[in-house]
């Protein structure tokens, strides 16, 4: 029960990382960013990044 729900949670957050990350680089050029989209961007990164780095570690 435990790996299911460890494997339901990371792909909600693949998901949820890769989302944050298009959204966050589907910025214009040269045009005034929020910071939503720029934290959403780092958070997209940080998300599946960590996600990575834990695949690989296990």
């Amino acid at each position: 029960m435990k790996d299911i729900l460890l494997g339901i949670l990371a792909t909600v957050a693949v998901i949820a990382g890769t989302l944050l990350f298009i959204y966050g680089a589907s910025a214009m050029p040269f045009e005034e960013v929020g910071l939503f989209r720029e934290l959403s961007l780092t958070l997209g990164l940080g998300i599946l990044g960590g996600l990575y780095i834990l695949w690989k570690t296990h």
